[in-house]
């Protein structure tokens, strides 16, 4: 009686036992199933740097197979991937079992390059790693980089260039200011009260025309040395005029203007 007392004992530890690791497995089943249908990656890592579990997100990170990856090592299957600062990453997380997150850049097989935003962090096995690809934003943020720098050197050979047509321009109009400064001087008594209308006209237009110059360059480096200013928007409106004489006069335009007042600005970009 003893004897199949004992006997039924061990039948229901063993069933039981039985019972706890069909559990424990169906546990798991649900486990890797979620992990499966997740759009992050995550993989297992052992201790030996082994691949125990990759879901289908990391399987389609890698450039390999499911069943190329498990049970091979990382050296196995990304020769040199020991230099990386991923590799040692994980080894620091075993060996101080501590939490670690960073974005790698990543080689793959065919020699592309993909970059993921990884989550590391102890497991008994070794590391649990949650990897999601952010390779499309980094492209993105590479490509702005690269604009913003070819735009940069864009506006520096703008600027160059201002620089160079500005100096090249006052030439000329220096010269021509020169020359009706010699024809008032010379001339005036010669000339009627017309021409020397005429003569005065072309002298303030060539004036504004020279400083017009000077503020081309000065708009061209808007932002970096200019500050802005206390600008009379009715004297501005009023030099705008002068300038556009010609274009008000031939198209019979009627301007009315009210009282305008003191902005603080850049007095080219309001002009």
């Amino acid at each position: 009686m003893k004897d199949e007392v004992l006997i039924s004992s061990a039948i229901r530890d063993v069933t039981d036992k039985k019972l706890a690791h069909q559990k424990i497995a169906e546990s798991e089943k649900r486990l890797h199933h979620a992990f499966d249908n997740m759009i992050e990656g995550i993989q297992i890592i052992s201790h030996d740097f082994k691949y125990i579990y990759i879901n289908d997100a990391a399987v389609k990170h890698s450039g390999y197979t499911r069943k190329q990856l498990l049970g091979y090592t990382m050296m196995e299957k990304y020769p040199d991937i020991e230099n990386s600062k991923m590799f040692k990453t994980l080894r620091k997380c075993m060996d101080h079992q501590k939490r670690y997150s960073m974005i790698n850049e990543f080689s793959f097989p065919d020699d592309t390059k993909g970059y993921f935003e990884l989550i590391i962090q102890p497991a008994p096995e070794g590391v649990f790693i949650l990897s999601m690809d952010i390779s499309e934003r980094k492209r993105i943020e590479l490509e702005n980089a690269n604009q913003n720098k070819k735009l940069h050197e864009q506006n520096n050979e703008l600027e160059e260039f201002t620089y160079v047509v500005s100096h090249d321009l006052q030439a000329p109009v220096n010269s021509i200011l020169s020359l009706i400064d010699l024809l008032k001087s010379e001339s005036s008594d010669q000339l009627d009260a017309n021409a020397l209308e005429y003569v005065q006209y072309i002298s303030e237009l060539s004036t504004r025309m020279n400083k017009m110059i000077k503020d081309l360059l000065i708009h061209s480096r808007i932002g970096k040395k200019d500050k802005p200013s206390l600008v009379n928007c009715d004297s501005l409106l009023e030099n705008i005029q002068s300038d556009l004489y010609s274009i008000i006069d031939e198209s019979k335009a009627t301007i009315h203007i009210n009282r305008l007042p003191e902005v603080v600005g850049h007095q080219t970009e309001l002009s």
